[in-house]
This record gives C-alpha cells, structure tokens and sequence, in this order.
C-alpha cells in the first residue's frame, strides 16, 4: 500500500497528448491533406502554416507546402519548399517519383 502511494505521489502527471507540439503537428498536417484534397487551398495553407511554426525541421510540412504550391500552379514556389525537404533529409527525386 505504501508503495503504491509512494507511486502516485511522485509520478509525473500525465498530460493530455494534444498538448504536445508533435501531436499537434500530426493533426495540423492531417487536417492540411483533407483541406488539398477537397482543395480548400486557403485552409491548407493557413494550416501548414501553423504547422511549419510548431516546428521547422519537419521535412513533411515543406512536402505538403510544395504540393500545395505545385496544384495552386506555382512551380518555383514549389520547387523552393521541396529543396528545403531535401535539405532535411528528403529524397525528393523519389518523392516526386512517386507522384
């Protein structure tokens, strides 16, 4: 028993997951791909947006920004971001492969 009040009493508390920018992140990019698919564009962007200040060196929002970019018609704007990806780690020759 006392082990047990000893455990509550010194855990950390637990957090709800959507607090954590990751998550938060997750979500924003899953909502983004919904808004492209339905081309709501404006909404996608506002969330990748949103998405890119939780963390900057996901190499996912800058995929997404270029896909928006390349389907709103805006080549260099496209190529911008996906050279960013690849900065982080992206190969981005098979990325747009698959395509």
């Amino acid at each position: 028993m006392l082990l047990a009040v000893l455990f509550f009493h010194f855990a950390e508390p637990i957090q709800p997951i959507i607090d954590q920018p990751a998550t938060q992140q997750m979500e924003m990019l899953d909502l983004a791909k919904t808004a492209m698919a339905e081309k709501r564009w404006a909404d996608a962007h506002e969330l990748l947006n949103k998405a890119k200040k939780l963390d900057k060196k996901n190499p996912e929002v800058y995929l997404l920004l270029g896909d928006l970019q390349a389907a709103l018609n805006k080549p260099s704007m496209a190529k911008s971001y996906y050279k960013k990806a690849e900065k982080l780690g992206v190969n981005i020759d098979a990325y747009l492969a698959k395509l």
